[in-house]
């Protein structure tokens, strides 16, 4: 089928389409699509095809399509992956230790650089998973609820933002000032003692990345809004000089390079949201552990010590007067992931903290993009969760109700305004699953009433269990 009409018949689903054809039209746009991918040889071209695709699915007006949500994430596990898993033409950004030296005459010295930066930005996640001495909520629980972590709650990142830090070096720092400044100072050491001599660098190895993520971020920043890919580039081709050839290229560089870490995300087992760009990762690899460490106790004294909610909230908006974005999303969600459950916040403080932040869904998302993309995708990832367990005898009754109780209360405390995409997007995990039929009809309810929670959660598991029996 064509891709033009496999689209259109996709637009055309409503709330009335049956399971059948929402599943069958998601379908046929993957296969128009990757048959496509098949037959072309300008993989990035199809990429950002994609993208824009991905794009007009977020921005879609109708929330309540039925296939919205099914096609994006079928975009992302099925066909995003078969457009990055050839290096051949550039897409992958250059791998770890085994990684080839070229003819750049510092290549030596920028491996070097590049490898004690994934030990800087190790030392940031081993903190913030709870696993240094520093962390106040050390060798404490880190949240286990089936839902991949954020990416700096992972180890395995560390990886990923090496082979990020190396296409930003080869792109913004193959530098005079550079190579001047840091990297002939490294091979005098290098020379002296070996790679376990860099750390004296460490002060000039961070000013060096933030200075070329900074480069990256701009030049990130450059990339043509959807749907305006093509024709921004063919304008630049036919116009341009040399040198602005070359910046067009590093806007493709940056953004592909990021498109990649997101893919490989999902098999390195921890989340990568479309909010992370080079500032905020340079800001996660400077990050000053001493401030997120105080405002953890600060909020972990607010919550175990508080005589009601509006102390916590109060806290909390005091923080986020004093500290950066970053430093306070990063707060916010460490309280949230690490300790034992009397002292983490929950999902609706955070949440409200949000709601707080301002009037609109974009605006909260700019306030707090980390805590809003938390907040937006648990729902729906514990949905699809929910729709494995309903099947799988090894989970049992008391694991399954625990986790449906979970995404139940997360559903009931999400605005309607403010998040009615997320809502109504975990629907479609349910469909042509029988047991889920209450569950659906409390979700599509606008009252969510509290009271029905209870019936809703014996409705299930009594269903689940009659299958089993």
């Amino acid at each position: 089928m064509l891709l033009n009409v496999a689209l259109s018949r996709f637009a055309e689903l409503t709330q009335n389409s049956s399971v059948s054809d929402v599943e069958g039209s998601v379908r046929d746009v993957v296969r128009a699509l990757s048959a496509g991918i098949e037959a072309t040889e300008d993989l990035p071209s199809a990429r950002r095809e994609i993208a824009n695709l991905l794009a007009f699915l977020q921005q879609m007006k109708k929330a309540k399509h039925p296939g919205r949500v099914a096609l994006a994430t079928a975009l992302a596990e099925e066909v995003l992956p078969r457009l990055y898993e050839n290096p051949a033409d550039g897409a992958h950004p250059p791998g770890a230790e085994s990684a080839p030296l070229d003819d750049y005459t510092f290549a030596a010295e920028e491996q070097a650089v590049l490898n004690r930066a994934r030990e800087l930005m190790g030392d940031v996640l081993r903190f913030l998973t709870g696993e240094d001495r520093k962390n106040p909520r050390r060798d404490t629980p880190l949240r286990d609820d089936t839902i991949p972590p954020l990416f700096a709650f992972s180890l395995q990142f560390q990886e990923s933002f090496r082979e990020i830090a190396t296409a930003v070096a080869r792109t913004c720092m193959r530098r005079k000032r550079v190579e001047n400044q840091l990297y002939k100072p490294v091979r005098a050491t290098l020379a002296r003692d070996g790679q376990a001599g860099i750390q004296e660098h460490d002060e000039e190895i961070r000013k060096a990345l933030q200075t070329a993520f900074a480069s990256a971020q701009s030049a990130f920043r450059n990339a043509p809004a959807p749907g305006q890919t093509k024709a921004k580039t063919q304008k630049r081709a036919g116009t341009t000089s040399t040198a602005e050839a070359v910046a067009e290229n590093d806007w493709l560089t940056m953004v592909e390079t990021l498109e990649t870490a997101r893919v490989r995300s999902k098999a390195a087992g921890y989340f990568l949201p479309r909010a992370v760009d080079y500032d905020m990762l340079a800001t996660v690899f400077s990050l000053n552990t001493d401030i997120v460490a105080r405002s953890m106790r600060e909020l972990g004294h607010a919550v175990t010590g508080a005589e009601d909610t509006a102390y916590v909230t109060r806290q909390i908006e005091r923080l986020n007067t004093d500290l950066d974005q970053v430093h306070f999303d990063l707060s916010l969600l460490s309280a949230f992931m690490l300790g034992e459950d009397k002292e983490r916040l929950s999902f609706k403080q955070m949440h409200d903290t949000c709601l707080g932040a301002a009037s609109t869904r974009e605006g909260i998302g700019q306030a707090h993009p980390l805590v809003v993309a938390e907040l937006s995708r648990r729902p729906h990832q514990m949905a699809r969760q929910l729709a494995e367990d309903l099947a799988a005898p090894e989970v049992s009754d008391q694991v399954f109700q625990q986790r449906l109780e979970t995404f139940m209360r997360w559903i009931e405390c999400l605005s309607e305004l403010r998040f009615d995409q997320e809502i109504y997007g975990c629907v479609s995990q349910f469909w042509g699953k029988p047991a889920f039929k209450p569950l659906v009809k409390w979700i599509q309810d606008d009252k969510r009433d509290r009271r029905r929670l209870e019936v809703v959660l014996i409705q299930i598991g009594t269903k689940r269990a009659q299958a089993h029996a």
